[in-house]
């Protein structure tokens, strides 16, 4: 018996781990215009569906272009038209300029009450702006080497987790016929 009770943890184990995707960018990312437009620059991940987006974290290096601010310039996180959540992290910088923004890690959604589900399995990441100066012109840039973590746990556990329950199985059925 207690041999299952540990092949149902280790199967448990495999459904609720966290797992981490990391968008760093090759090359600068423009940011245009206000959510939602054809002109922004959206960035997509297939995570899954029924992903459990659970964390983000942020190491940016943000450009501002003609009268934007650092303020204006978001990245909205989510898997439908609008983001479900909306990342500023120059906010109160109400001015134009370059400016570096570090999480120092990953932010907690869940405990912020900010976790979502991914109903189409893609993670889009769309950068805009909140304020836009000038439709269809650049506002920002965010900067080559920039990086975004996602924290996520994945609905369904990948193959080599049901290998090693599978294995778990045969080892536990095996034990019981040499009883």
């Amino acid at each position: 018996m207690k041999y299952l009770f540990g092949l149902a943890a280790l199967g448990m184990a495999a459904f609720s781990s966290a797992d981490l995707y990391v968008n760093t960018f090759a090359t600068d990312v423009d940011s245009f215009d206000a959510q939602g437009s054809a002109f922004n620059v959206v960035q997509s991940a297939n995570l899954g569906v029924g992903s459990h987006i659970t964390g983000i974290g942020w190491d940016l290096n943000l450009r501002t272009l003609g009268a934007s601010w650092l303020s204006e310039a978001v990245i909205g996180f989510g898997d439908g038209p609008t983001g479900a959540v909306n990342l500023t992290p120059g906010i109160g910088d109400d001015f134009s300029g370059g400016a570096a923004y570090s999480s120092g890690g990953v932010v907690d959604l869940v405990g912020l009450g900010l976790d979502f589900f991914l109903t189409t399995g893609n993670l889009n990441m769309e950068f805009f702006e909140s304020f836009d100066d000038g439709v269809g012109a650049v506002d920002s840039k965010w900067l080559a080497g920039s990086a975004l973590t996602i924290q996520y746990t994945s609905a369904v556990p990948e193959p080599a987790s049901f290998a090693v329950l599978g294995l778990g199985v045969a080892v536990l059925l095996r034990r019981r016929r040499k009883n």
